[in-house]
């Protein structure tokens, strides 16, 4: 068991203290404390005060009592070189490692004498001199400006990084969207949106255009339809616009000759015989009834034309188509050809509407008259008329509705009811809203040539009066005119050298 306990030091410990604190007891300790006594000290504490080491041991332990036990020296030991505890003969702990000395009563009591506080060796500061200082502050600065140089450029490098160039700037908006009104006139049959009547939004965020008022498509007449305008903001502007509602009942009016005259073979466009205007609709629909008709076979055949407007009005016209047999044949193309030589000749880029119905009237009206044995074909008898540069009045309405139909003016055919048969035209310069009579047929045979271009029914009933009744016709087959004639453009005259 002793050789065990000095291999282990826990056995060795146990043993020890077991020692000690019997020994102890017999020695100074007072009543039944079962302890011992383990001082720390410093090594100048306790070699300073060995000499007098009873009053050394009152002045660490505050029990006098216990001190007294303590005044004979011969009761302790102090281990400073040696290896060897006296009393168990066990090896001390490496003084250097542990930073102490152990010194022990004979008894075995173990007193702890720590390195020392005072002998410890002081470092010495370093006095610079004035030279050593400057290139201290120096470097530090050195370093310093360095350090802050290399903070710079890497916040430069981030803040382009994670950050845009542009600046902001925070405003508060005040100002309530503008935006262009535009007053509309529509029919009962069509319908507004907002976007319709508000455009050109001035605004520097997105409007909502909210619309106030409905509008009454069923109310005839004026309404005023407010519109609130409102930005992302939060401002809002109002705007008035002003809608107009027509309800249309009035159906198209249709104008075509009675009775049109055709050959057999000829191929007919319908519609060059009829002119159709509304009111309000620039473009009815029109529908041709020609079920019943043979254009292969002489004879008279009902035809009817049907107009409708986008209000659902509508007006029929029932007519008669007369087939003959043909004196003559030409080619559709040849007929145009001829039409537009004509045209480049008279018509020049700088001509309106009226002053091209004058120049059409005046090279048709100064082709001699002549009595022929004339067909009913329209485009033969105007070209006819054009090729040989004569015709009676059939081919001088045949000639003017080749013209004025290939510079799209509207025209159609009039003819007299009695007193023989006379044939001229009607034109239209507005869509067929306003017709004139006009006629270029060369009259000579009266001595004088009235002018007969753009003229009322009234003007036109006067010179057939005078001369034996010649343009008697049924007016209510066709077109009212006007109660006055067009007036002649102020250069007629010095164009066409002589007075109108």
């Amino acid at each position: 068991m002793e050789r065990h306990a000095r291999r282990n030091p826990k056995l060795n410990k146990k043993k020890t203290e077991t020692k000690r604190m019997t020994s102890v007891d017999r020695l100074f300790l007072s009543g039944d404390a079962e302890k011992y006594i383990d001082v720390n000290l410093y090594e100048e504490d306790f070699y300073t005060q060995t000499t007098d080491i009873s009053s050394f041991f009152a002045s660490k332990r505050p029990n006098k009592e216990n001190a007294q036990m303590f005044q004979d020296p011969a009761f302790f030991s102090v281990y400073g070189e040696d290896t060897k505890d006296p009393v168990h003969g066990e090896e001390t702990e490496d003084a250097h490692s542990k930073k102490r000395d152990n010194t022990r009563h004979k008894s075995g009591h173990r007193l702890n004498i720590l390195k020392s506080r005072t002998n410890k060796p002081k470092k010495q500061k370093k006095v610079l001199t004035k030279e050593e200082k400057l290139k201290r502050r120096v470097v530090i600065s050195l370093i310093f400006t360095f350090v802050l140089g290399i903070a710079l450029v890497v916040g430069y490098i981030l803040a382009s990084k994670y950050s845009n160039s542009k600046t902001y700037v925070i405003k508060r908006d005040k100002t309530p969207p503008k935006a262009t009104v535009t007053d509309y006139t529509i029919f009962s049959y069509e319908t507004l949106t907002p976007e319709d009547i508000i455009s050109d939004i001035q605004d520097e965020t997105a409007v909502t255009v909210n619309q106030l008022d409905p509008i009454d498509y069923s109310k005839e007449g004026e309404q005023i339809i407010r519109f609130e305008l409102i930005d992302e903001a939060k401002n809002s502007s109002i705007l008035e616009a002003k809608v107009t509602v027509i309800n249309d009942v009035t159906a198209p009016s249709i104008a075509c000759e009675p009775l049109i005259r055709v050959t057999t073979g000829q191929s007919v466009a319908y519609k060059s015989f009829v002119v159709i205007h509304d009111d309000y609709d620039e473009d009815p629909e029109i529908t041709i009834d020609n079920s019943k008709v043979d254009l292969s076979k002489e004879g008279r055949y009902p035809l009817s034309y049907t107009a409708t407007d986008k209000s659902g009005n509508t007006a029929t016209r029932n007519c008669e188509i007369e087939v003959s047999a043909a004196n003559g044949y030409v080619a559709d193309e040849d007929v145009w050809a001829l039409v537009d030589a004509t045209l480049s000749y008279i018509i020049t880029d700088d001509m309106d509407d009226i002053h091209k119905v004058w120049a059409v009237y005046e090279f048709v009206r100064n082709i001699p008259y002549t009595l022929t044995d004339y067909s009913y074909d329209y485009m033969y008898e105007g070209y006819k008329i054009l090729h040989d540069n004569k015709g009676d009045c059939f081919g001088s309405y045949s000639a003017s509705k080749l013209l004025l139909d290939r510079l799209g003016i509207d025209n159609i055919p009039i003819e007299t009811s009695s007193n023989g048969h006379h044939y001229w035209n009607m034109v239209s310069l507005d869509g067929g809203k306003t017709w004139y009579h006009y006629d270029a047929t060369q009259w000579t045979q009266w001595g004088e040539r009235p002018v007969m271009c753009m003229i009322s029914s009234a003007e036109l009933n006067r010179i057939s009066e005078e001369h034996l009744g010649t343009h008697r016709y049924d007016a209510s087959q066709y077109p009212a005119t006007p109660a006055d004639s067009m007036p002649v453009p102020d250069d007629i005259e010095e164009i066409y050298g002589y007075d109108y």
